[in-house]
């Protein structure tokens, strides 16, 4: 982007790319001025031949004088004559005190601005503290100082009086001086400087305002923000994002229970929208537009918005102002999802509109256009799915005459398959006799064998067991206690068990005696221990 500059009373603006060229203009005594993104470099012939030379350079040039008169007398201009009365008493009084009193002092100075201004000039200047009255209209015109008190802020008073604001309106017309007649507006004023006396200030009697020189100024910085933004390729940011098949989480930013906010709900439930709108409210005029519309586009996409409409309704071209806003355009190039812009005005088109993904001219609009996505994809599917069972049928067509073909091959194959595994099944079947009869004539041959010799095994192994079985019976014979219970003898029990010695029980201890026929319940009344003891080879080795 190629500079241009300007004279502007006692400064030179340069506008344009100035980012690369930000420290030759240092060296210039340059300042930036961020509200109107412009640099101010001092007036003299040598910065004004080094801006031209720098400009020239960079492909621009000279965009003229601005349209603008500063409220300072000229050096040439002698100082006007006084008052005659006043010059008698200053003359009386000049041996004893040379001062001016106050009234002296205003008297001079409202004849100097008369000598200095007596006709209308055109000022140009920026709107602020802007109040309406009964008798007129009253507003200060401010401009930002240049140089070491760049942050300060030459103004003054100006007024419209009733008679003059009704003229202006019959000439102009009152829309247009409405449009313009807004806080924060660069306005050019036909005014007529006076002296306030009482106060000791100036004050400019308005008659005259060039609407076109405000819609030209916020033209001109509405068209400096959009080819800084297409040089950095963010105009079409948002445009390249695709919108949602189905946008069922929709954000809405408007002025809290406006007609737009109304229209925009209206229309949904009118269409029967399907899914759910977060909204999110902000102003829609006024200086805190651009901070609370980014705040609130901030909001709604982190909580998971799948497109956001920014709605108001109508207004003037001056309104519009607030979304040509830097803050905003930049929040919509860096937002992830769409954004739809539905500011409701049809013959101008602010810099939010430009660089959205969309621009809608209603709230209802908007709406139609958010259902219409949905629509569009219902329509996209069921077009795809009757594509998809055409398709389908032409398949299973295909597979049907396939599988026809197929089923006389598998019969055929089938038959062919039998017919082999058949034969084989006979061959294996005949084999398989042979061999069987084989193995089985084999087999009886080795139990035949097998059977001789466990009958010998067995006849062994019997008659070992029949001696062993004599054996045992005749010890079991010789163990059984009857032959001895029936002789009268017996075995004594007690508490603890069979009873072999006298110590084992005591007297008056219950016992029980075994005998043949059953048992004997007896109490011991007497130990009587043997002297000596004695040995008979006759008892029995145990009785049960």
């Amino acid at each position: 982007m190629s500079l241009h500059y300007r004279q502007h009373g006692s400064a030179i603006v340069i506008i344009g790319n100035t980012y690369a060229y930000r420290d030759q203009l240092k060296t210039l005594g340059a300042r930036y001025n961020g509200s109107e993104r412009n640099w101010r470099v001092p007036f003299t012939p040598a910065n004004l031949a080094s801006v031209a030379e720098l400009c020239t350079k960079a492909g621009g040039g000279s965009l003229g004088t601005a349209p603008s008169v500063e409220l300072t007398l000229p050096q040439s201009s002698p100082i006007p004559a006084m008052a005659e009365h006043t010059r008698a008493v200053i003359e009386g009084n000049q041996s004893t005190d040379p001062s001016l009193t106050i009234r002296q002092l205003m008297e001079q100075v409202d004849v100097a601005i008369n000598q200095a201004f007596p006709q209308t000039v055109w000022v140009t200047g920026e709107v602020q503290n802007l109040s309406r009255k009964g008798t007129g209209i009253f507003f200060d015109l401010a401009e930002a100082r240049t140089g070491a008190h760049a942050n300060a802020t030459v103004t003054v008073r100006s007024i419209i009086w009733g008679n003059a604001l009704a003229t202006m309106q019959a000439r102009r017309g009152a829309d247009k001086l409405a449009e313009v007649l807004q806080e924060g507006l660069q306005l050019r004023c036909l005014c007529q400087v006076q002296l306030y006396k009482d106060r000791g200030s100036i004050t400019l009697l308005i008659s005259d305002i060039d609407p076109t020189f405000t819609k030209g100024a916020l033209a001109l910085a509405r068209e400096r923000l959009l080819k800084e933004l297409r040089a950095k390729g963010l105009d079409q940011a948002n445009k390249r994002l695709d919108l949602p098949p189905f946008p069922l989480r929709i954000g809405l930013i408007s002025s809290e229970g406006s007609r737009a906010q109304s229209d925009f709900l209206d229309q949904l439930d009118c269409l029967n929208y399907p899914g759910e709108v977060l909204f999110c409210p902000a102003t829609m005029q006024g200086e805190q537009v651009p901070r609370q519309v980014v705040a609130a586009l901030t909001l709604l996409i982190q909580h998971g918005c799948d497109l956001v409409v920014i709605t108001r309704g109508g207004g003037s071209a001056a309104d519009l102002r607030w979304f040509d806003a830097p803050e905003i355009a930049y929040a919509i190039a860096a937002a992830s999802v769409p954004v739809i812009a539905a500011i409701g005005h049809h013959d101008d088109v602010c810099v939010a509109e430009e660089i959205c993904h969309l621009r809608q001219k209603t709230p209802t609009a908007a709406a139609d256009f958010v259902v219409s996505i949905c629509l569009d994809t219902r329509a996209l599917i069921d077009s795809m799915a009757a594509g998809l069972a055409n398709l389908l049928g032409q398949r299973l067509s295909e597979v049907s005459l396939l599988s026809a073909a197929l089923v006389g091959r598998l019969h055929a194959a089938a038959e062919r398959g039998l017919d082999s595994r058949s034969l084989m099944l006979n061959q294996l079947g005949n084999h398989l006799q042979r061999t069987a009869t084989s193995r089985i004539n084999t087999t009886m041959s080795h139990l035949s064998d097998f059977k001789s010799k466990f009958n010998i095994a067995a006849e062994r192994h019997l008659g070992s067991f029949a001696t062993r079985l004599a054996e045992m019976l005749g010890a079991l014979q010789r163990r059984d206690p009857t032959a001895w219970l029936s002789q009268g003898w017996t075995r004594l029990s007690g508490v603890n068990g069979p009873i072999t010695s006298c110590e084992q029980v005591a007297l008056g201890e219950a016992v029980k005696a075994r005998l043949a026929d059953g048992w004997l319940n007896l109490s011991v009344q007497e130990k009587v221990p043997r002297s000596r003891p004695q040995t008979d080879t006759h008892t029995p080795e145990a009785l049960p």
